[in-house]
């Protein structure tokens, strides 16, 4: 084509780039204000090529402590679980400062969001990783309220369990879905879709008299 007809897409080009690469400087910028971070984090994550989204998995991976926890949460809805496994995603989890976040909705919505996308083998790794950082200890009753980090968690736990039970063979009870759903019913203060998402987990886990007993003797 005639260079006339190229030279608006050059241009749109070099300003894409230099777009991408002022988003990665703001980004992994220890000093820069959180808002910028997170936004410029968005921009990379939307733009970015395959190698610059890899730097930036490697980024939340190392750093989830010290990073805003909007980057941590936009970061496992768009890399997880393909350029950041289930395993890694568990433990950027265990090192992100939940409990300092005002805004926690974000993290809850893409943790329920991954164990949507999940198959068999990871659902399990990633209920179980969950149920271990929240730790499997039962109160007398079930009249204490939830922890922040449960109250992340356990919409997620919730979507596991059922989805986990429901590709599971109906002989098997997955003991992390057993724990996951001993676990929430062991809290009160549920949100609605906690609880639907609870009790259908239950009625699969009630599905067989293997089902059943393995549960009773969890």
């Amino acid at each position: 084509p005639p260079r006339s007809t190229l030279f608006p897409y050059t241009t749109l080009f070099r300003s894409f780039r230099e777009c991408v690469s002022a988003a990665r400087e703001v980004a992994f910028d220890a000093g820069a204000d959180a808002v910028l971070r997170v936004f410029a984090g968005r921009a990379l994550l939307a733009m970015a090529d395959d190698s610059t989204r890899l730097d930036y998995a490697t980024l939340i991976s190392t750093e989830a402590a010290s990073l805003p926890v909007a980057m941590v949460h936009d970061a496992i809805g768009a890399l997880c679980p393909i350029v950041i496994p289930v395993s890694k995603a568990l433990q950027i989890l265990a090192e992100v400062k939940i409990e300092d976040d005002r805004s926690n909705f974000g993290l809850e919505r893409e943790c329920s969001a991954l164990a949507r996308k999940l198959g068999a083998a990871d659902l399990e790794l990633f209920l179980t990783g969950l149920v271990e950082q929240l730790g499997t200890q039962l109160r007398e009753h079930s009249h204490y309220p939830a922890t922040k980090r449960e109250q992340i968690f356990f919409p997620a736990m919730a979507e596991a369990a059922f989805r986990l039970l429901k590709v599971t063979p109906s002989e098997l009870a997955p003991p992390a879905a057993t724990d996951a759903i001993l676990r929430i019913g062991n809290r009160r203060d549920h949100g609605s879709d906690v609880l639907k998402r609870t009790n259908e987990a239950l009625v699969e886990l009630h599905r067989t008299a293997q089902r059943r007993r393995s549960a009773f003797w969890r």
